[in-house]
């Protein structure tokens, strides 16, 4: 009778051992596929992110690039400025909008991937930035008969 008592309470701390040590595993399984799920998700938004910018650089480059251009096409309208101080004036207000330009281009260039955040920011300064050089350009209407 001692005996099976024995084996009996040997029998339940085999049980009780097995049956925490399957609940371990399982937690440890969980715990790994739950960390495995957020680094794919992380590398998807990571993915994600970095596509976000290399559009956002190309259409911003594409902008600046067409500022160029209508700025150029400025110039030659300022040949046929015969008003010397209306040319003056002109030409600084077109080399003003080519250095905001080229600050634009400069910064689209340097900008350094930080996280979600300052990536958003980054965008909406930029594009507002943008946006005002591009109405800046679109009123410079040069009257060539002054």
């Amino acid at each position: 009778m001692k005996k099976n008592r024995n084996i009996v309470g040997t029998l339940l701390i085999i049980i009780v051992a097995i049956t925490l040590g399957s609940c371990t595993k399982t937690t440890e399984e969980k715990t790994q596929e739950i960390k495995k799920e957020m680094r794919e998700t992380q590398e998807e938004n990571t993915a994600e992110l970095k596509k976000d910018w290399e559009n956002f650089k190309q259409e911003s480059q594409e902008k600046i690039n067409k500022n160029e251009k209508r700025m150029d096409e400025l110039r030659v309208e300022l040949q046929k400025v015969k008003n010397k101080g209306t040319k003056t004036e002109y030409n600084r207000r077109v080399e003003e909008l080519k250095r905001e330009n080229e600050n634009l281009r400069k910064r689209i260039n340097d900008y350094k991937q930080e996280g979600q955040n300052n990536w958003e920011e980054f965008k909406r300064e930029f594009n507002s930035d943008m946006e005002k050089l591009g109405k800046a350009l679109e009123n410079l209407v040069i009257d060539n008969k002054k």
